[in-house]
């Protein structure tokens, strides 16, 4: 089976099997690989465990919507979100000051006394101890 393309001046071309097979296999690995990265990912609604309405959405552009006095700002509402490169979330005003900075662990089996960890694995988020799963 070979593919047949149409070039700019006209004629046809035949793509050889084995190099189509080579792009829908790398086609499907790039799919496979964009759908993982969105599990570890924090962007999305998350609702306090056992509950099904968000309290918490972070968005892909730095934006946070959390409740007042919800689970992780001293004044109001953090409002904006910022991911270190080795996993450090930092939780701001929309001034930029650092409202809470958590540190990312790899276990839940950890002292969530601390008040400065999270996990986050699939559709589970856990912060200061307090778990949410994604919901929408």
């Amino acid at each position: 089976m070979a593919l047949n393309l149409k070039e700019a001046g006209g004629s046809v071309r035949a793509i050889p099997p084995h190099l189509f097979y080579v792009l829908v296999l790398s086609a499907l690995l790039g799919l496979s690989l964009s759908g993982c990265s969105g599990s570890s990912s924090i962007v999305g609604n998350w609702a306090p465990a056992g509950e099904s309405v968000a309290t918490l959405s972070f968005y892909s552009n730095g934006n946070l919507d959390a409740p007042y006095g919800g689970s992780f700002s001293d004044r109001s509402a953090s409002e904006k979100w910022e991911s270190a490169s080795d996993g450090t979330l930092f939780l701001m005003s929309a001034l930029g000051d650092t409202n809470r900075t958590f540190h990312r662990v790899t276990t839940v089996d950890v002292d969530w006394s601390d008040g400065y960890s999270y996990y986050l694995s699939g559709d589970t988020l856990i912060i200061d101890g307090k778990e949410f799963h994604r919901v929408g």
